[in-house]
């Protein structure tokens, strides 16, 4: 405890600290900065800018969610048709029809799989519908070969119209008629006619709204009510960087934000421009509701217009801003100086909740007691952890570590498979060895048994005497249980042949192994009585595991390494692409009256 009982107490600098602080920079931080700074941007900022944006994306929505509708409904009729029976002037009126149902959808249009299409118009009077055929036109079918691959109605790409010199927005909802034929119905808004709606916002919001399709180009703004020049099939937007509106073309440039502005807009994103010694602030969000890509719907102001007592008070911000800086530097150096012990104290809390126990770091020396003691009760932990470890199932002390608090391993049944190994012989060779070396030879093999077992995330639930038992989704859930054992077993085999290969070069007698394999219904949990408790596995299943091993003595085969038997139960959960078996046949096993199928693993 030498290192634990030296340092400063973390209590009492703290509070040394926080009394300086309070007292040097209390009343200016908190008027200067909180009252004004805070109070004005909190009401003029956050309360209306974030109301007119919403504003903004509501009535966005309310001007094309209808045309969704509108699409829906117009399905539904023409669904009920055979189209190629009503004939283009049939179609053409129903869709003439239908447009007055969502006055913002410029034109209707129906096409078949040969980009064949029968439009209807909304303004071009008398002419109230055409029938055009577009296969040849490349950026159309490439526009409806997208649309196709989506099987619910959603908002396409854009598409430039050359005749009428504009783009359009386009809501694709593909329909069957009444033969099963399929059609895409497209319902087109003009960019115009979404700018001529914005611009109607501008009296009402004191700003200037727009809609970005992306961080590049424009979809929609009050400058392109009546189209706008140099756009096609290329280019069916006005890219940002050479817009009219020389404001929103500077969206992106650096931005004079400071962190309190931002901390109060919330769910908005907000940008502060400069441009021409005129200050503009502009408040937006993503909207993902009409396309894959999101919209960036928002508006920008004059920073006076809405902020006008803040810029006035800019002198009294600053004063305090002073204020908080030295608090900060002073703050900082504290939370350097507290923050990398804790950070280390919570790398190693975080190792032990992983359970990865050997990443956990030597704790280091701190200025401060506490943290010292800490340290100390943190690496004992650690070190006791790291010993109880070693004495439990792989897997069974990261589950005891990370259960909820109160919860118990009480006993469950669970669908499992269940692995014994018996040396044969081993007592006659036991009877030639000192006990040293029969000591050497079990732990050199049960450690070359748990390693072939946690390798395919099997738990050694015990070892007896020459035997080993061991189980596969008691502790944590596996589907694959069965086929996770049988690979154990061949690699056992594969590590005792060469451990055999080995030990007959050393002049050494090979060692002979029986495995047993089964998979069934156990009960797993904690068994036994309190003080003595032992986390494993109980049931016919255990025991019929047990007694293939032991069958495996009568099929061993003279000079084999290892042989292992698998009951019918297990062999039915393998892939046989995978697994090499061969069948033995029904067998009664020791002390049961039942036949049991019996296989024997060859290997992979």
């Amino acid at each position: 405890m030498k290192l634990a009982q030296k340092g400063l107490s973390i209590r009492l600098t703290i509070t040394l600290v926080a009394m300086a602080l309070v007292l040097v920079s209390g009343g200016l931080v908190l008027t200067f900065v909180y009252r004004t700074s805070s109070e004005i941007t909190k009401e003029l900022i956050r309360e209306k800018a974030e109301i007119v944006n919403s504003s903004i994306v509501e009535q966005v929505r309310s001007h094309l969610l209808p045309v969704e509708a509108q699409a829906a409904f117009a399905a539904l009729i023409l669904a009920e048709r055979d189209l190629e029976e009503a004939g283009a002037e049939e179609i053409g009126a129903l869709l003439f029809t239908a447009l007055a149902a969502s006055p913002q959808v410029s034109s209707l249009a129906l096409v078949d799989q040969d980009f064949r299409l029968v439009r209807a118009f909304r303004n071009r009077r008398p002419v109230t519908h055409r029938v055009s055929d577009w296969h040849d036109d490349p950026a159309f079918v490439a526009m409806m070969v997208r649309a196709q691959l989506e099987a619910a109605p959603h908002w396409g790409p854009l598409f430039y119209a050359e005749a009428s010199d504009t783009s359009f927005l386009n809501y694709m909802t593909p329909i069957e008629d009444a033969r099963g034929r399929p059609y895409m119905l497209i319902s087109s808004v003009s960019l115009s006619s979404l700018s001529h709606f914005l611009a109607g916002l501008e009296s009402e919001i004191s700003g200037i709204p727009f809609i970005l399709y992306d961080e590049d180009t424009v979809l929609a703004h009050g400058d392109m009510r009546e189209g706008y020049a140099g756009l096609s099939d290329s280019q069916p937007l006005p890219s940002l960087l050479d817009f009219a509106d020389g404001v929103l073309a500077q969206i992106w440039s650096p931005d004079r934000l400071t962190k309190l502005e931002r901390d109060l807009v919330n769910d908005l994103e907000a940008r502060v421009i400069s441009l021409d010694d005129q200050v503009y602030v502009f408040l937006f969000q993503r909207e993902a509701a009409f396309g894959a890509e999101p919209w960036i719907i928002g508006s920008y102001v004059p920073l006076e217009t809405v902020a006008d007592a803040l810029t006035r008070n800019q002198g009294m911000i600053a004063l305090g801003a002073l204020v908080v800086l030295a608090a900060i530097l002073v703050a900082l150096l504290l939370s350097r100086m507290l923050s990398r012990p804790l950070r280390r104290l919570a790398t190693t809390a975080d190792c032990i909740n992983d359970w990865n126990l050997e990443a956990c770091s030597t704790p280091r020396r701190s200025l401060f007691r506490e943290i010292n003691e800490a340290n100390m009760a943190l690496s004992s932990a650690v070190k006791g952890l790291h010993s109880l470890k070693i004495y439990l199932p792989h897997g069974l002390a990261e589950k005891l570590v990370r259960r909820h608090d109160g919860e118990e391993l009480q006993p469950e049944e669970r669908l499992l498979t269940v692995l014994f190994t018996d040396i044969v012989g081993f007592t006659a060779m036991a009877e030639a060895m000192a006990p040293k070396d029969v000591l050497a030879l079990l732990n050199d093999h049960f450690s070359l048994l748990a390693r072939c077992i946690r390798a395919e995330g099997g738990n050694v639930d015990k070892f007896i005497g020459d035997a080993a038992m061991a189980f596969w989704g008691g502790i944590a859930q596996d589907p694959d249980h069965a086929i996770n054992a049988c690979r154990a077993a061949v690699r056992i085999a594969e590590a005792v042949a060469e451990d055999n290969r080995q030990r007959r070069a050393k002049g050494l007698a090979p060692i002979g192994l029986c495995i047993g394999v089964h998979s069934g219904l156990a009960m797993v949990g904690n068994i036994g009585p309190t003080g003595r408790i032992n986390y494993t596995v109980i049931g016919d299943t255990v025991n019929t595991a047990e007694r293939l091993e032991a069958l495996g003595r009568q099929a061993r085969r003279e000079g084999e390494d290892v042989v292992c038997l698998i009951s019918g139960q297990t062999a039915q959960r393998l892939d046989r692409t995978q697994f090499k078996v061969t069948p033995l046949g029904r067998k009664i096993l020791q002390g049961r009256q039942d036949e049991t199928e019996v296989f024997r693993l060859e290997g992979l």
